[in-house]
């Protein structure tokens, strides 16, 4: 039969702090030695944690990429179009713009919302994950599109 002291959870962060020169995630405080669950400096509660040493992110950038440079190509093109109705005589109006009027926040927004939620996307399966993706960049080619095909 097990002896009793084997049934006592062991407080594995302390373990490992007792010998590792670690600083706090939050303050940076050295945490060597520490005893308690939180960091004495900023009282950051801390929790030993499995990970795995490279993280799959590719999904993540990719639909990043996608939607970011969507916003970018937008805001640089409505930069230019209200540069140019400004101080030109000549030139298109800004509702021929409405593409990049509409896609500059909106591929922005997105581009933010993808980021915030990351890590509820990461919990997706990963074809679901990588579908959000695509979609993202359907949407910034989209866009294009709409913004090539109102221009001229």
């Amino acid at each position: 039969m097990d002896a009793p002291e084997s049934r006592v959870p062991r407080d594995w962060l302390s373990e490992y702090l007792a010998d590792h020169d670690t600083p706090c995630p939050q303050c940076g405080y050295n945490l060597r030695g520490l005893r308690s669950s939180a960091c004495p400096e900023c009282n950051e509660r801390l929790v030993l944690a499995v990970r795995p040493a490279e993280p799959r992110l590719a999904w993540f950038v990719f639909g990043l990429v996608g939607l970011a440079g969507g916003a970018g190509f937008n805001v640089i093109v409505l930069g230019w179009a209200l540069w140019v109705i400004s101080f030109q005589r000549y030139g298109p109006s800004l509702g021929e713009f409405w593409p990049v009027v509409i896609g500059a926040p909106m591929l922005a927004a997105l581009s933010g919302l993808w980021v915030w939620q990351r890590r509820r996307i990461a919990r997706w399966s990963a074809s679901s994950r990588w579908w959000m993706a695509w979609g993202g960049w359907g949407l910034t080619i989209l866009w294009a599109m709409l913004f090539f095909a109102r221009v001229r």
